[in-house]
């Protein structure tokens, strides 16, 4: 899906931090985690309170862990921007698992925020915050800025 896309789609789209999570097992035996993100920003939809709370497929609960290839993994305290949909339950979701989440990092060289979107994600929580920065070369760098920008314009239905 495209960027237009993904932004037609969503219902919700925010930016925030990833605050914490729970894990439980369904009835149906899969596993889901619920993730509470602190909302800084709100660029499309409606939603009215500081935190929110979104559903992946994958995590850890009564002593079993479960991998959900394509679901996206969530870090503590990580800085993240989400295009969000309402799945079935009634719960907000990431459109398209690993599409609708883009990770937020500072770029050690120029200090600007830049988004990137992993594609290796398995439905996990990690307690403990993501170290890395990923490398990019300076081409390669989409910021934070500039993504907004872009998916600013396609809420307000510009191209």
């Amino acid at each position: 899906m495209s960027d237009e896309q993904l932004t037609n789609k969503a219902e919700v789209i925010v930016i925030g931090k990833v605050l914490s999570a729970f894990s439980e097992k369904q009835g149906s035996g899969d596993i889901v985690t619920f993730i509470t993100i602190h909302v800084a920003d709100q660029i499309k939809g409606k939603h009215n309170s500081e935190d929110l709370t979104i559903k992946t497929f994958g995590g850890q609960a009564g002593g079993q862990i479960m991998y959900f290839p394509g679901a996206s993994d969530y870090f503590r305290n990580a800085e993240v921007m989400l295009l969000l949909e309402r799945g079935s339950d009634g719960y907000l979701i990431p459109i398209g698992m690993v599409l609708g989440k883009y990770s937020i990092y500072r770029d050690s060289e120029t200090g600007r925020k830049i988004v990137m979107r992993y594609a290796d994600g398995n439905g996990q929580y990690f307690s403990n915050p993501r170290e890395d920065e990923p490398f990019l070369s300076p081409g390669d760098r989409v910021y934070l800025s500039d993504f907004r920008e872009r998916i600013e314009k396609f809420v307000k239905g510009g191209r």
